[in-house]
């Protein structure tokens, strides 16, 4: 593989994408649910923009960065997860909170599995 050539299974483009969308609505969010936040605004923000900077750094040459992709997501996953299982028991499926939990737990899990694929292609 040379330098400008991409791995197979290479889709470490789509993870980056799903990492800026995420950390957009996050972004966009944090004022509206602000009191249901469980860290403080600062930590939200310092959130949002290591993940930005996490997608910046993906680059199809670098394994580490498909790993971290891949724990990054994970860890995203998990914790909207959790926190849109949460919402949901203790406000209902009417609440926006649980929605955006549970659509930023989606776009992880879309995230991981691109990010698992594209280290799969490193072995």
């Amino acid at each position: 593989m040379n330098s400008s050539q991409k791995p197979a299974h290479y889709y470490g483009d789509v993870v980056r994408k799903l990492f800026v969308l995420a950390a957009a609505f996050m972004l966009f969010s944090l004022p509206f649910f602000r009191e249901y936040t469980p860290v403080s605004l600062s930590v939200s923000l310092i959130i949002i923009l290591v993940l930005d900077i996490i997608a910046g750094v993906t680059n199809p040459r670098q394994k580490w960065g498909a790993m971290l992709d891949t724990t990054v997501a994970s860890i995203g996953l998990f914790g909207f997860g959790y926190f849109a299982a949460k919402a949901y028991i203790e406000y209902g499926v009417f609440n926006f909170y649980f929605w955006e939990n549970q659509a930023l737990a989606i776009v992880f899990l879309f995230a991981l599995y691109f990010s698992i694929k594209t280290l799969r292609g490193f072995y």
